[in-house]
């Protein structure tokens, strides 16, 4: 699994994306918990 560090906990091919992922793909999880 990919682990960015600041976003290990998001887990996948969005958490190499940029901040605006959450507009178009909402992540497993929920909402960020960085956002």
């Amino acid at each position: 699994m990919p682990s960015d560090g600041l976003e290990g906990e998001m887990t996948g091919p969005n958490d190499k994306m940029p901040p605006f992922d959450d507009s178009p793909i909402v992540p497993r999880e929920g909402p960020k918990p960085w956002y």
